[in-house]
Order: C-alpha cells, then sequence, then structure tokens
C-alpha cells in the first residue's frame, strides 16, 4: 500500500507539472498572440503615420516645386523687363547725347545770330551816319550850284547892263536882291548847328 501510495504521489506531481507546463505554454501563446497583436497594431498605425507623413511631404514638395516654377517665370519676366529697360535706356542716351548736340550747335548759331546781328546793327548805323553825311553834302553842293547860278546871273545881267544905252543910269540905282530860299536855309541850319555846339 505505501508503495503504490508513493508511486501515485509521483503520479499526480507529473500530472501537475504537465499541468502546469501547459498552462504556462497557453499564457506563453496568449501572450505572443497579444504582443504579436499590439506590435502589428503599432506597426499599422507608425506606417499610417509615416504613409500621412510621405503624403503630407509629396505634397509640400509639389507645391514648392510649384512655388519655384511660378518664381523662375517670375523672374524670366523680370529679367527680360531688366533687359527691355536697359535697352530703352541706352536708346533714350544715343536720344539725350543727340538732342546735347543738337541743343549745343543751336547756342552756338544762337550766339553767332547774336554776333551777326550786332554787327548788322553797327553797319546799319554806319551806313545811316554815312547817309546822313551824304545828305549833307548833297545839300551842300546844291547850295554851291545855287550860289553858282546866282553869280551867273549876276554876271550876265552885270554884262547886259554893261552893254546898254542906259547902263548910267542904272549904275546909279540901287538894286534889291532878295536872298534865294536855299541860301535861307542854309543860314537857319548853321544857326541851329552853332546854338547846338
Amino acid at each position: 500500500m505505501p508503495a503504490d501510495g508513493g508511486k501515485g504521489g509521483m503520479g499526480d506531481e507529473k500530472m501537475e507539472e504537465a499541468r502546469m507546463a501547459s498552462k504556462l505554454e497557453s499564457v506563453l501563446m496568449e501572450y505572443n498572440q497579444m504582443l504579436t497583436s499590439t506590435l502589428e497594431a503599432q506597426r499599422t498605425f507608425y506606417d499610417g503615420k509615416v504613409a500621412s507623413h510621405q503624403s503630407q511631404w509629396e505634397a509640400e514638395k509639389e507645391e514648392m516645386r510649384k512655388l519655384l516654377k511660378h518664381k523662375d517665370e517670375q523672374m524670366a519676366v523680370l529679367q527680360a523687363n531688366i533687359e527691355k529697360l536697359n535697352k530703352e535706356k541706352k536708346a533714350d542716351d544715343k536720344k539725350i547725347a543727340l538732342l546735347s548736340d543738337k541743343l549745343k550747335k543751336a547756342w552756338e548759331d544762337t550766339e553767332f545770330h547774336k554776333q551777326l546781328n550786332t554787327s548788322l546793327t553797327e553797319n546799319q548805323n554806319a551806313l545811316h551816319s554815312e547817309i546822313a553825311k551824304g545828305k549833307d553834302k548833297d545839300e551842300q553842293i546844291r547850295d554851291l550850284q545855287d550860289q553858282v547860278k546866282d553869280l551867273m546871273f549876276f554876271l550876265e545881267a552885270q554884262k547886259t547892263i554893261e552893254g546898254s544905252e542906259e547902263s548910267e543910269e542904272i549904275k546909279q540905282g540901287q538894286l534889291l536882291v532878295q536872298e534865294s530860299p536855299v541860301a535861307a536855309r542854309k543860314k537857319q541850319r548853321d544857326k541851329r548847328l552853332s546854338q547846338s555846339k
């Protein structure tokens, strides 16, 4: 009985060990399943995060690419405008240089015309002075011609009187000679000149 009872005790222990091993294996399997499930859930979560970040990065990258393309287009337009403005500036510089030359030439022409006008005015004044002198000389010549005519008339009259039968009576008489208008004008001019001096 005791020997059988001892064998029965050992069998129970083995059964208990087997039962404990089976329970431990079940717990380990459950733990492994839970760990696998947790890791799978985490992997899915982080894969979603990575995919979301990747999608967001791709969208941002595309937006940046479009922005850079737009900036490049704007830069190209600005560069074209700068080149156009440079060409216009060169054309304006040429126009300004041409206008400056024209202005300088116009100024020189103006100065020349001023000098020419001054010279012509001086020549005109000198010519008027010479004309005035010429008029005075013409008047003097006319006066002399009138005096010569008067003298010739006097000599002719004297010759006629001397050849006349009544020459003695005429010689004893008095002859009044009226002053000629030319001589009167000459006396008035000489008087004015003497007063102005």
